[in-house]
């Protein structure tokens, strides 16, 4: 078990936000997002999944076209290198988007602007490899994708990819 598994460790940084590289989808705007979250000591109980930290963060993009959301899940962080690492994230968020399908477009609008999620319950999924600066900072290249995995009408899911800021404690 690494010894990260059993801290706690703060991360945020800068996601260039709505990017439709994972669906092949194109940008529907060109805003980024602020990102922060809070991992915790992977718990007793969770050893058997080798030792997944669970997280709790949010997304905020501020500029009007952007869709904020917030996210918990587990987080892994494997070794690979020195100290180099690979993390991944699965999970849940709650999204604020108010135009989710066709239905809630208002007259005039098209589908080219609005990425349409379908619902404001999507799952979160996270890729990034970063490196431990020292035994409590770390940077990361980082992306992660929200969807409703087609549970709902719509499901265009959302990109986001970046880099981000570690500092364990």
């Amino acid at each position: 078990m690494e010894i990260w598994a059993k801290r706690f460790e703060i991360r945020g940084g800068i996601l260039a936000h709505d990017t439709g590289y994972l669906r092949d989808a194109g940008p529907r705007n060109e805003v980024y997002a602020v990102q922060a979250e809070v991992l915790f000591p992977s718990p007793d109980f969770l050893s058997f999944a080798y030792d997944p930290r669970p997280r709790l963060g949010f997304n905020l993009a501020p500029d009007a076209d952007g869709t904020s959301f917030v996210y918990a899940g587990l987080n892994w962080d494997v070794p690979v290198y020195g100290n180099w690492f690979v993390t991944a994230a699965v999970g849940g968020s709650i999204n604020n988007a108010d135009r989710l399908t066709e239905q809630d477009l208002l007259p005039g609008e098209t589908r080219a602007k609005y990425r349409l999620l379908g619902c404001h319950a999507l799952f979160h999924l996270a890729l990034g490899v970063g490196y431990r600066i020292s035994d409590d900072v770390s940077i990361q290249a980082y992306g992660d994708h929200i969807s409703n995995a087609n549970l709902c009408d719509n499901n265009e899911g959302l990109d986001q990819w970046g880099g981000r800021l570690g500092y364990g404690f």
